[in-house]
Parts: C-alpha cells; structure tokens; sequence
C-alpha cells in the first residue's frame, strides 16, 4: 500500500492511534506546513483522537496566517475556526483572499 503522507506526519498520526499517551507536545512545536500536513491526514483517516489538537494548534496560528488558517479551516469545516480567523483577515488585499478561498467561501467572507 502506497500512502500519499510523509513519514513525519504518518509518525505522528499513528501516535493518537496507540494506546499511549497523545503527542500533543509534538503538536505544539511543529511548523504550520506540518500541521496543515497533519490535519490532512487527520481529516482523511479520520482520526478523531487528533482533532480537537489539531484545531487547537491551528488556533495559535491565526494572528500570524490568518488566511492560511481561514482556508484550511474552510476545507475540513472547522466554522469556529472560520469565525475566529475571518476578522483577521480584514487588512488583507481583496486579490489574496479571492484566490485563497473558494467561491461559496469568499462571498461569505465579504
């Protein structure tokens, strides 16, 4: 079987499928494209043992990629992460957001 997943997100996926405790300090020190990476791969297997750790790590990125946060939290319908990010992303050139986000998304947005 062929996974589309690095080995590094596979590593810490599989972590909240054992029985052992949850790698969440792992979580809070890994970069934003990991995390988006993770929360991929999460959403796919549906690991819902990492979910709500990955909406939190996700969460402390929003002051800092608001309209990253906002269009991956768009793709898996994470809406209170969707609110929490949208007022962030006010001061952003309109052309960014618009080809960030999704037609459905962007009309909402505005």
């Amino acid at each position: 079987i062929t996974l589309t997943e690095s080995s590094a997100t596979l590593e810490i996926l599989f972590q909240f499928m054992h029985n052992q405790p949850q790698p969440i300090a792992t979580i809070a020190v890994i970069s934003f494209s990991s995390l988006v990476a993770l929360v991929s791969a999460v959403e796919k297997y549906q690991v819902h043992a990492a979910k709500e750790a990955c909406r939190n790590r996700l969460r402390e990125f929003i002051p800092h990629q608001p309209l990253k946060v906002l269009h991956i939290a768009t793709i898996h319908r994470y809406t209170s992460l969707m609110d929490e990010a949208a007022p962030y992303t006010l001061g952003l050139p309109l052309k960014d957001i618009q080809s960030t986000l999704n037609a459905n998304t962007f009309i909402a947005w505005v």
